[in-house]
Parts: C-alpha cells; structure tokens; sequence
C-alpha cells in the first residue's frame, strides 16, 4: 500500500523569497491594515461627542466615594462620655475629598485633553509623497493613539486605586451593617474599571493587534519530492 506522508518545511522568507518580499516588514507601519493614519482619524471624529462620556465609569466609583464618603463622616463614637469622631467619620472625609477631585479632574480632562485631534493636526502638517514622510504620519498617528491610551490607563489605575481603598478602608471600620455594605459596594464599583479597557485603551491594543498580522506564517499547501514519489506537504515560512 503506497504510504503517504505530510511534511513540513519551515523557510525563511528572504528578498527571493514570496512576493511580498521585506519591506512588508522592515516598515509595518505601511503594510498594517487599517493604517493608524485612518484608525487615528475615525477616532478623532468621534472625540468631541464622546468627551462626557468617556469616564463614566471612573466617575461612578468617584460619586461612590462621595455618597459613602458623606454617610460615613457623620458616624460619632462616645469617648469618656463625649461625641467624638470615629475613625470611619475621618476616612469618610477623606473619601469625599477623593471624590469630588477625581470628579473635577476628569471633567476637566474631557473638557481639554484632545489627544485625537491633536495627534491628527501633527499628522495633516507632515506634508509629501515620499515613504519617508508617509512613514512619519503612520508613526505619529500611531504615538497619538499610544498617548491617548496610557493617559486613560493611569486615570483609571489613580483614581480607580483611590477610591476603591478608601471605601474598603471605610467598609473595615464602618459600626453599622448597612454603611459597611454600602461601603462594600461602593469599593466594588469604584475597582470594576480595573477590569475593563476604556475605548482608547482598545483602539490602541486592536491597532497592534492588526499591524502584528503581517507578521503571521504563511501557509501553502505542495507536493513535495518523497521516497516513493510526490506526496501532499504543507509549507511554512515566517519572516523575521
């Protein structure tokens, strides 16, 4: 019975290798798919509208910590016959302040931080046709959408870390069951932005995401020289 056997062949693309040949990838940023350039421009239209909305969910945990904050700053302990305040009543002041500044810096922040439009200005001033200048757009394109991300990173990671400490501080003090579950929940809401990407956070992972495809193998199904004639074969090639 004639046997048939599969192999494999891992090549190394080289400049008489497949087509594409290296320029695919000694200069991703031209060969990635959508190009940051046009990724950087979808964003840049939606900016403006979304501002109000783009960090709900770390204002959320702010407005938490304000309304625990407050409940919390009204809890009195008797100390040698007088009212005094609880070791709670001083962390819900600080949880108020906390709260009501991540409320005002992130309001302030969708007000004025445009990093989008910005990025988007610096791409449109490189002018010409040349590779060098279309390769300088597609990298500053691509630093704009890397800036916007790590700025939604580091407010989320601040104030989330904040607000969420301070509440589950509150929650371990608290004398009362209902503020020790407020407290609980508010901590919860407050750390929930922890486990989730803003949508700048996204766009920048996806962009990545799409320029590391053109470094995916290559695949093509051959016939391949056997002991007992041609067999089917499957080739690899990677390029480095």
């Amino acid at each position: 019975m004639r046997t048939t056997f599969l192999s494999l062949i891992v090549g190394l693309i080289s400049s008489t290798g497949f087509g594409a040949g290296t320029q695919n990838f000694r200069y991703p940023e031209l060969h990635t798919v959508p190009k940051a350039t046009a990724t950087l421009g979808r964003a840049a239209k939606s900016e403006k509208k979304e501002a109000l909305t783009q960090y709900l969910s770390v204002q959320a945990g702010a407005m938490a910590s304000l309304l625990v904050g407050y409940r919390a700053s009204q809890v009195t302990e008797l100390v040698d016959g007088a009212e005094t305040p609880s070791p709670a009543s001083v962390l819900g002041y600080t949880a108020m302040g906390a709260g009501a500044s991540v409320l005002a810096f992130t309001a302030l922040l969708s007000a004025v931080s445009t990093p989008y439009r910005d990025g988007l200005k610096s791409v449109n001033a490189v002018k010409g046709t040349t590779k060098a200048a279309a390769l300088e757009r597609e990298r500053l394109a691509e630093a704009a959408l890397e800036s916007a991300a790590t700025l939604d990173r580091r407010v989320v990671w601040a104030s989330s870390l904040l607000n969420g400490v301070l509440l589950a501080a509150i929650a371990g003090e608290a004398n009362d069951d209902y503020l020790r579950a407020t407290a609980a929940l508010g901590a919860a809401i407050a750390f929930a932005p922890l486990f989730f990407d803003t949508k700048a956070m996204r766009i920048w992972d996806q962009q990545q995401d799409y320029k590391k495809r053109i470094y995916g193998p290559i695949a093509s199904v051959t016939f391949l020289e056997g002991n007992k004639g041609l067999a089917p074969g499957l080739e690899l090639a990677w390029a480095f």
